[in-house]
């Protein structure tokens, strides 16, 4: 649909025309023309299952009509909500469908992720999926240690020459530093060349989920101008109290949770290709945990 070095972003002209001369003959109870509808959402409109298909051929018979390089226009899917809908332990067997070579958990998560795709039309080398794990202990708080990085890198990329002076020259690396706590980080790094299945590495933490929001809440970042006015004073005081009261509770004597300590996990995810989806993270040595993982209290930590 477009040549090399050109943008493939469709000039908003042309989508008002795809919009106005062919999508809204087709389903004609929409928005009148595209300048009316607004902004649209994805999933603002749903179009009945039986009718996608004669949808399909004719909208792209339109467009094709239209103008000319949308001739061999196609759909591109995505799929949302998949984050963590496959969760399996990694030491146990699965369904055993072959009594000589029994599947593992992880091999039965990834056919439960690939079973609404088509898979004889799938190139998996061209699919990307990321591959996580999760570290956990009960009434602790694990965290991954600065120094920490390098020895993961290594075990990740076991063919890569001198890990430590690529992730310092690597504008691609990011340490994510806990506050102030220099010796406590996770990080995320994008090896590029230097790998051909790992596309994308990630070692973060879960206990700062409960800070974490997408509105402005008690937890917002705050301006100097807040210190200004009584009221806003006020309103600033407030949620520092209750930004208290709830770490207080993930110590275990809040009065909500039943009094449970409020635990953090340690998560390693790697994106790769489809194919090689159950070759990677199958087994982490004990040796690599210790070295890269601190294990901190939660009443301490909190």
């Amino acid at each position: 649909m477009y040549y090399r070095f050109d943008s493939p972003q469709i000039p908003q002209a042309d989508l008002e025309m795809t919009y106005n001369y062919c999508l809204h003959p087709i389903v004609t109870h929409w928005p009148p023309n595209h300048d009316s509808g607004g902004h649209f959402h994805l999933g603002s409109f749903d179009i009945p299952a039986h009718l996608l298909q004669d949808f399909v051929h004719m909208y792209l018979d339109a467009i094709t009509q239209l103008c000319p390089y949308f001739q061999d226009a196609f759909f591109g899917h995505e799929l949302h909500g998949w984050k963590a809908t496959t969760v399996h332990n990694l030491d146990e067997d699965g369904s055993n469908d072959d009594e000589n070579n029994p599947p593992y958990e992880h091999v039965n998560a990834l056919q439960d992720l690939t079973c609404v795709l088509h898979m004889p039309l799938i190139n998996p080398e061209q699919w990307l999926v990321d591959v996580g794990l999760k570290f956990s202990s009960h009434g602790q708080i694990i965290r991954w240690q600065k120094n920490g990085h390098v020895v993961l890198i290594c075990y990740l990329f076991p063919d890569l020459d001198s890990p430590a002076a690529v992730l310092q020259c690597s504008q691609k690396y990011y340490v994510d530093y806990h506050m102030h706590l220099k010796d406590i980080a996770g990080f995320c790094w994008m090896p590029g060349r230097n790998s051909d299945i790992l596309k994308y590495v990630q070692a973060y933490t879960t206990e700062k989920a409960i800070s974490y929001q997408l509105h402005d809440g008690i937890f917002c970042p705050h301006k100097p101008s807040e210190l200004l006015t009584d009221q806003l004073l006020k309103c600033l005081l407030d949620d520092l109290d209750q930004q208290g009261m709830f770490i207080f509770t993930c110590t275990g004597n809040g009065d909500t949770w039943d009094y449970q300590l409020q635990s953090g996990c340690a998560h390693v995810e790697v994106r790769v290709p489809l194919n090689h989806a159950t070759n990677v993270l199958t087994r982490i040595p004990q040796h690599l945990i210790n070295n890269t993982m601190a294990q901190i209290s939660a009443p301490h930590w909190w």
